[in-house]
Order: structure tokens, then C-alpha cells, then sequence
């Protein structure tokens, strides 16, 4: 027992998983993984100084749940533990998320693991998580065609979460809790085959120990490690080019091309996995292929060409950038500026005009030529003015309509605003929704790029129209 216990204090030593004064609390379902993380924390309580708090999840999923709560309860009470449990109803949240049971189950669990330590002022949520759990997990992610990241395996410690007994194996908890003379409960799910994580359990990892390597969880182990080490140094390179090849412009990504053709592939490979990650909070659903077909999109597509991760995210590739975003379709304030629709609002003027489809705040105001006002306080991201005397009110900002046509500022003539928007590049996805300031008879400013030749300031100008464009967060 004393070797187990000190295994782990070297563990939880080596990645620093706990610091004086934290407040952990333990997630124990009353199985012997997390009956042994429990009682592991409650014995180094002490000497780690920190407190220590037990969360258990009742799935209603199995009709033994409800004594095994009654079982961990008691347990916490001979430790002198606080224990706090909660029942949640997993089959009718998979029904109305969509998730898999199993998607479903980790999703509430975490939930209300993260709002008992919101609650109670908790830094760390400590859980069971063992070697052999590590060893399934890499090979799950090698089945399923992952790239170096997925070797990484399960971290010690990702944000709250610390897994103080990760380096010991299943065999070990159970040995832990018998010489403990803890009694755990068995999950009878966990001996069904019918999840694949079972099968890699129970079947594919003893046919290799007992027919090629019978130290073939050490060897995936220590494969991680190394691959760990690795892909930490590739990240720490790629958050360099990250912010060099990157720019951001309300939450959509764009990356220069150029510059990303002369990356090392590893480089390329991690950096568009960094720009999903950013744009949509996570990887999950992005395969290996999705990476591989947007770096060939970078380096050998049309331009003008999209790619579609289904739900997630749209790449568009320009002249010289790669553009990441959202499938703005989805988003309610612009559902409809996928489609040509001719969008509009009058701008009060002078006054202040809110266009909430184009997410903007509009600032306006007159005044003489000779008597140019004070700096205000508001701080537009788009600024213009125009000769007041040569437009014809009232103003509009709009979207573009079929056969708009646009005289751009010192040019003879006027040319099709969608000649226009392919000479200046601007992305396919962004012209459905660019802002036109217009009067009565003509566009006078493509905002962010370009003002019409019709009512520019000149010597004969005697009055000023100052219009200031926010666009709203």
C-alpha cells in the first residue's frame, strides 16, 4: 500500500497537481478507480495541505446507482469528508441534445462538477482517471485515425482538472482498496461490449499482451510521453506563428497564405488545428482529412474556393488569405445576409442610428466647413464625411442589390459594384453583408473601402456631413 500511495505523491509532485491551500473536490462514482483517488487524497490531505470535497453523479441509468450513492455517502462520512450528490436524468438529456449516451453522461457530469466548485469556491476537480484508461484512450484515438495530439493521451492536468492516480494501473487501485478493506461497486456496463472502449478493454488489449507484448501498455505509455514532450515544443513554435500569420476580425480568422506555404507541414498541420480550435472553442469532430484538405486548399485551390466542415465551419480562400468562420447563417442577427436581400435603415441625421442586422451603431452630424466640431468620445472603427449640400437626403446604409453600380472617388466612370468587389478582393462571404452608405440616387461609401466620387469635399463645399460607423460586438 505504502508503495502505491508514495507512487502517487510522486505523481501528483512531478506535474504539481496540488498546491497548499486548494480546495479539490473529488468526483467518486463508488467504483474502485475513484474510491481510490478518494481515499488516496483523504490519507495526503494533510500533508499536502489542502481540503477536500466529494461529488457524486447519479445517471439514473442503472437501478443499483441509488445504493452506490448510499455507499459513497457513507464512506465520505467515516472519512469526515463533505459529500454532495445529485441524480440527473441522462436518457432525456441524450433525447433533447442529441449527444450519445456516453457524450451525454461525461456533459452533465462535468456540469454539475463545475458548478459544486463554482458554489463552494472550489479551485480543482480531482477524477479517477487511471493508467489503463490512458492506454485505452490512445489506442481508441489511433483506431479512429488521430494525429500526434491524440498520442498525447490524457493529461494530468487540463484547466480545473487535476488526475492524481494517472500513472497507476487498474490492478493497482483494486490492490489499494482491498488492503484498505474498501468494498467498491462494479458497474455491470462496463463488461458489455457493446461500446468500443469496452471492446478495446476487455478484448483487443489481452490479445496484445497475450499474443505480441505483455508490456504493451508501458510501451504506449512511455510512447506518449515522448510524443507528449514533442507536440508541447511544436505548440510553443506554432502560438509564435499563430500571431504572426493570423489576424482576427470580428471572430473570423484570417491567414496569410504566403507566409503559411513556407511553414514546416508539422507546423502547418498544428496551426490549422490552433485557428479551428480558436474559431469554434474546440476540436471535437475535426479529423485528420479536414486538416490535410485545408492545407491543400491553401497551397493549390482556386480562389474563391470554400470549404464546408458540416455545422462548425466555413474556410474561404481569397487572393491572399485563408478566411475561418462560422456558418453566419446560423447566427440569428444575420440570418438572412447569406442571400442577396436588400437590407436597409434611414440614418438619422444628425443623430445616432442603430442597425442591429448589420451589427452597427451609426454617429452622425453637420456643420459648417469653417467650424469643424470637437473630438468626441465615441470611437468608431469607420469614419467619412461628405459634401451635405451635394447628396439627397435621407441617407441609408444598406446591403447590395442586384445591378448596384459605384463611382469610385476621382474615377470617370462608375463600374458594377461586383467588379468592384472582385478587384479589391474582398471575400464572396463578406459581400452579402458589407454596409452601403447611400443617398436617394447612389452609393457614396463601400464602408471599410472605398468613398464614392458623389459628394466628396471640395473648394466649394460649404457644408459637411460627418458620419461615424461602430460595429457592434
Amino acid at each position: 500500500m505504502s508503495t502505491i500511495i508514495d507512487k502517487a505523491k510522486n505523481f501528483i509532485k512531478k506535474h504539481q497537481l496540488i498546491s497548499p491551500e486548494d480546495k479539490i473536490l473529488a468526483a467518486c462514482s463508488g467504483g474502485c478507480d475513484s474510491f481510490a483517488l478518494t481515499h488516496i487524497l483523504a490519507t495526503i490531505q494533510e500533508e499536502f495541505n489542502f481540503q477536500l470535497f466529494v461529488a457524486n453523479i447519479n445517471h439514473m441509468l442503472r437501478p443499483e446507482s441509488y445504493e452506490e450513492a448510499l455507499i459513497v455517502e457513507k464512506f465520505c462520512a467515516n472519512l469526515n469528508i463533505p459529500y454532495y450528490h445529485k441524480a440527473i436524468d441522462i436518457k432525456a438529456f441524450m433525447k433533447s441534445s442529441n449527444k450519445s449516451l456516453q457524450e451525454a453522461a461525461r456533459y452533465k457530469r462535468y456540469e454539475y462538477l463545475n458548478e459544486l466548485a463554482i458554489n463552494l469556491n472550489i479551485n480543482k476537480i480531482a477524477t479517477g482517471h487511471h493508467l489503463d484508461d490512458q492506454v485505452e484512450t490512445i489506442i481508441l484515438n489511433i483506431l479512429r485515425g488521430t494525429g500526434s495530439s491524440g498520442l498525447n493521451g490524457i493529461k494530468p492536468i487540463s484547466h480545473n482538472i487535476i488526475r492524481p492516480v494517472l500513472n497507476l494501473t487498474r490492478n493497482e487501485t483494486e490492490e489499494y482498496c482491498k488492503e484498505n478493506k474498501i468494498t467498491w461497486c462494479e458497474d455491470s456496463s462496463n463488461f458489455k461490449t457493446d461500446y468500443l472502449r469496452n471492446k478495446v478493454r476487455l478484448e483487443l488489449i489481452p490479445l496484445l499482451e497475450d499474443s505480441y507484448n505483455p508490456n504493451i501498455k508501458e510501451n504506449i505509455c512511455r510512447i506518449s510521453e515522448i510524443v507528449t514532450a514533442e507536440s508541447n515544443f511544436i505548440d510553443e513554435s506554432t502560438l509564435k506563428y499563430f500571431d504572426k500569420l493570423t489576424d482576427e476580425k470580428n471572430s473570423d480568422i484570417y491567414l496569410d497564405i504566403k507566409q503559411f506555404k513556407k511553414l514546416h507541414l508539422a507546423l502547418q498541420r498544428n496551426l490549422i488545428r490552433k485557428i479551428i480550435e480558436k474559431n469554434i472553442g474546440s476540436l471535437t469532430g475535426i479529423s485528420f482529412n479536414y486538416v490535410e484538405s485545408l492545407i491543400n486548399m491553401a497551397l493549390n485551390s482556386q480562389i474563391g474556393s470554400v470549404f464546408v466542415i458540416p455545422n462548425l465551419l466555413n474556410v474561404e480562400k481569397t487572393y491572399e488569405k485563408l478566411i475561418f468562420y462560422k456558418d453566419i447563417s446560423k447566427k440569428t442577427n444575420r440570418k438572412n445576409l447569406n442571400k442577396s436581400d436588400d437590407i436597409f435603415i434611414e440614418i438619422n441625421v444628425p443623430g445616432v442610428t442603430l442597425f442591429p442586422e448589420l451589427s452597427l451603431e451609426i454617429h452622425t452630424i453637420t456643420y459648417p466647413k469653417e467650424n469643424k466640431p470637437k473630438a468626441d468620445s465615441f470611437k468608431p472603427d469607420f469614419e467619412a464625411t461628405f459634401d451635405l449640400d451635394s447628396v439627397n437626403l435621407p441617407l441609408l446604409v444598406r446591403t447590395r442589390k442586384i445591378g448596384d453600380r459605384f463611382k469610385p472617388l476621382n474615377m470617370s466612370g462608375s463600374k458594377k459594384l461586383k467588379d468592384f468587389f472582385i478587384d479589391e478582393k474582398i471575400p464572396q462571404k463578406d459581400r452579402n453583408s458589407l454596409p452601403l452608405v447611400c443617398d436617394q440616387d447612389d452609393i457614396l461609401w463601400i464602408v471599410g473601402h472605398r468613398l464614392s466620387d458623389k459628394g466628396k469635399i471640395t473648394s466649394q463645399t460649404k457644408n459637411i456631413i460627418q458620419i461615424k460607423i461602430k460595429v457592434i460586438k
